[in-house]
Parts: C-alpha cells; sequence; structure tokens
C-alpha cells in the first residue's frame, strides 16, 4: 500500500507518495517516490481526494513496471499529447477523414492546454477542468460583406478577376451579390486590388460558444484514447468516463423549418418556375430530408425509379485539411434506404432524360459517368452551389432566408405532424438513435400530441 506524507510550505502543500516493493527478479526491497503538487483551484477537500487516487495510481504503476504488465518506461514517461499524437497515427486507416480531421483539432487545443501532463499523472480532475476549458471555449465568427467600392471596381469583370487571380469564382460572385464571404477570400481580393481589406468589405466580428455537438466529440475522443491507456496499464481507470467527470446536458435546439403553407408556396414555385435541375435538387431535399452532402454524393445506381428506392451510400462533403472528398455518410445508421414518393419518382425520371442529354454533350469531360447531379462542365455538384440556388428560390417568393438544412428539418417535422412513426421518421432521417429524433423534434411532437388530444377531445366531446 502506497503511504501518503503531506508537506506544507510558503508555496502551498506538496504530497509525497512512497510504494515499498520487492523486485522479483532480484528480491530486493525497492522503495519509489513520487512528488505530486495540487493545482492552486483545488480546494483541500479534492487535494485529498487526488492524492489518494494519485497514491493508488502510482502503485499499480510501480507493480505495471516490475511485473511487465505497463508497456517499458518510454510509454510511462510519455505525456499525453504524444501519447496521443501516436494513438491516432495507429488508428489513421480506420477512420474516416472527417473524424481524422476532427481529432486532430482536438489535439491541438489539448496540446496547449495539457499536453505536457504525463498519461501517468491524468486524473479525473485534470480532465473535468480540460472539458469545463473546452466548453467555455469561443469561436470567431464573421459576417463579411462587400461595399460599393468593391461591386463597382469589379463589375463586369467579375469572371476573369476570378480566374487570373486564383480566386474561386463562386466567393466573387457571392461578394458581388451581397452575399457573406469567407474572411480568407476577402483578404485575397483586397492583396490582388491591393486596397485595403476594410474599404473594400463590411466586416462584423461576433464570438460565439462552439456547438455542443463539436466539443462533446472532443471528449468522446479523449475518452477512447484513455480507454486504450487503460487497457494498456498505463493509467488505473478512464478518468473521462462518466463515472468520474460531470458531463454537460445537451441544450435544446432551435430548429428551424417551413410551416405547412411556407412548405406548399416552396414546392408549388420550384415545381413550375425554375430549371429541372433545380427542381430534381429541391424537390429531393424536400421530399426526402436528404442532407446537403449527401444529396451531392448519390449516384444513379444509387436510385431504382421502378421500385421507388433510394440508397444513402456517400455523402460528398468538404472536410477541413482535405478540401472535397466523397465519404461514408455521418453514421452507420446514415447508410439507408428509403422509399420515394411518386411525385418525386416523376419528377427524378424528367430529369434522368435532360441529364443523358448533358452527358452525350460534355462527353468525356463528365468526372464521374453515375453521379447524379453534376456541374455544366461534367464535374459533381459543390454543396455550396445549392445554398445560392435556394435563396435565390426564397428571394422569388417573398420569404425569409433559411439555410439548405432547414429543408431537412422540414420534411421530418412534416412527418412527425402526419402522424408515422418515430422510428420511421429516424430511420428515414438517418438517425442513430430515436433518442436523436426526439431530442431534436421534442417542441414539434409535443405540438402533434397536442392536436391528437384535441382531435380525441372532439370526436367523443
Amino acid at each position: 500500500m502506497a503511504t501518503i506524507r503531506k508537506r506544507e510550505g510558503k508555496k502551498g502543500c506538496t504530497y509525497l507518495f512512497q510504494v515499498k516493493i520487492r523486485d522479483p527478479m532480484s528480491n530486493k526491497l525497492l522503495v519509489k517516490t513520487l512528488t505530486w503538487k495540487p493545482d492552486d483551484k483545488m480546494n483541500p477537500r479534492q487535494a485529498e481526494r487526488e492524492a489518494i487516487i494519485k497514491a493508488d495510481a502510482f502503485e499499480e504503476e510501480v507493480k505495471g513496471l516490475l511485473t511487465g504488465s505497463i508497456s517499458g518506461t518510454d510509454s510511462y514517461d510519455m505525456t499525453l499529447y504524444n501519447y496521443s499524437v501516436d494513438w491516432l497515427a495507429k488508428r489513421n486507416g480506420d477512420i474516416a477523414l472527417s473524424t481524422l480531421s476532427h481529432y486532430e483539432g482536438m489535439l491541438k487545443i489539448m496540446k496547449e492546454v495539457i499536453g505536457n501532463v504525463k498519461v501517468r499523472q491524468i486524473t479525473p480532475y485534470i480532465i473535468q477542468s480540460f472539458f469545463n476549458y473546452m466548453d467555455n471555449m469561443m469561436q470567431t465568427k464573421y459576417k463579411i460583406t462587400a461595399k460599393p467600392m468593391l461591386i463597382a471596381t469589379l463589375s463586369g469583370r467579375m469572371t476573369s478577376f476570378a480566374r487570373d487571380n486564383g480566386i474561386a469564382e463562386s466567393s466573387v460572385r457571392s461578394a458581388m451579390h451581397g452575399r457573406n464571404v469567407a474572411l480568407k477570400s476577402a483578404k485575397r481580393m483586397s492583396e490582388c486590388l491591393n486596397i485595403k481589406l476594410a474599404d473594400i468589405f463590411e466586416i462584423e466580428k461576433t464570438e460565439l460558444p462552439y456547438a455542443y455537438e463539436t466539443i462533446h466529440k472532443h471528449k468522446r475522443c479523449i475518452r477512447a484514447i484513455l480507454a486504450t491507456a487503460k487497457k494498456q496499464r498505463l493509467i488505473q481507470d478512464n478518468f473521462a468516463s462518466s463515472d468520474y467527470i460531470t458531463f454537460g446536458k445537451r441544450p435544446e435546439q432551435d430548429i428551424e423549418f417551413m410551416d405547412d403553407i411556407t412548405a406548399k408556396k416552396f414546392y408549388n414555385h420550384v415545381a413550375t418556375n425554375i430549371d429541372i435541375t433545380k427542381q430534381a435538387v429541391m424537390m429531393t431535399l424536400l421530399l426526402t430530408g436528404l442532407r446537403r452532402g449527401e444529396l451531392c454524393g448519390l449516384n444513379w445506381s444509387d436510385i431504382d425509379l421502378e421500385k421507388k428506392k433510394m440508397k444513402i451510400r456517400k455523402s460528398y462533403t468538404v472536410v477541413y485539411g482535405h478540401g472535397l472528398i466523397l465519404k461514408d455518410p455521418k453514421t452507420d445508421k446514415s447508410t439507408r434506404t428509403m422509399t420515394l414518393p411518386q411525385i418525386l419518382v416523376d419528377k427524378l425520371a424528367s430529369y434522368k432524360m435532360e441529364w443523358d442529354k448533358k452527358k452525350e454533350l460534355l462527353g468525356d469531360r463528365v468526372e464521374d459517368g453515375d453521379s447524379v447531379f453534376i456541374t455544366k462542365t461534367g464535374k459533381r455538384m459543390h454543396p455550396s452551389t445549392i445554398n445560392k440556388w435556394l435563396s435565390d428560390i426564397l428571394d422569388d417568393i417573398g420569404e425569409q432566408h433559411m439555410t439548405v438544412h432547414s429543408l431537412r428539418h422540414t420534411n421530418i417535422t412534416m412527418q412527425i405532424i402526419a402522424g408515422v412513426p418515430i422510428s420511421i421518421v429516424a430511420g428515414r432521417a438517418g438517425h442513430a438513435r430515436t433518442s436523436t429524433t426526439l431530442d431534436i423534434y421534442a417542441h414539434v411532437i409535443s405540438t402533434a400530441d397536442q392536436e391528437a388530444a384535441d382531435k380525441l377531445n372532439n370526436m367523443f366531446a
């Protein structure tokens, strides 16, 4: 049993842990010691509790080193950051690029905050403090729109300016139409025109907390890392588990969706007033609830118009540091098959006829001959293209702007209100658990429940 000695000093208290153990090889009695100083933010009770945990962990580590159950002094003295980098490198081929990118982002935060802590020094207090730090992190969001000076300067030469300076034409077009522009793109335009950024762009900066799901993914990553460390006997237990850590409650989500009147107005306009490609895109989003990336990742081999079935197997999306990639959907449940309404089957059949003509004209320029939604140049459609199309349509019908994801919310909301069983709704949405659907659409479900009660009351009153 490790002994614990507490020493009081001018700079606070220090704990000395001592373990006496007999070396199984030499039969000599060995004495191992470790000094530990509590964090200044700890109160006396927290310090005492952490000291006991630390002492027990130190004893187990010493025993493990002597019996060979811990993988050598290199792992024993490794910092949490270096251990995590090694852990991620070994998993590189087993995880999706999007997950890899997310984990790499988490490691950057870890390096700054607790990266120098050794794996054997990890305690629940350290992990809880790190989780609390992440919960309170803020990110800077920019709203950047063009001033009249930029519009006047680029008038009539938007395409050539983008091409000559290696700037995405979509970014220049967004600026010219008064839409938000990424800071990097705005700076590039400023440099190429040799005009101060503030002279040609209106910049609004806002500090916002990170999304709950983003931070929750960070925490899951750390829990997975420490689970491996526990298996390797580098730590006594997984101190990132709920046995030791208090996790913040998922906040209620405000979802944006169209009411039935607006949805019908949107549908009627889409079905009659825009070109066939935009019709097919918007109707598919509204009538299936697909995510934007899932729609752009569709292949014709995924669609059986005769059986009215659609398989969602890929997502075409931007992954930070890797660009646009065709990847597996968000979760295992996101890979799914759904039945299509007849009006969508008819629309996709009409679109397929136009698609065949386009493919014949483009010939070898079609990059992926099976992609459902392609550009005029034959490339798979970029997900951001849909943003502009939706924005233009909402302008045309005089409705407030919404995100493309709002069409997904609209689809799911309409199903719930129509009385579709929540398990079916969750399956069509690609949610991993029905609880996810219940959490996100709690308000809608409550409204539908009230309507059901009112109908029963009217039937028997």
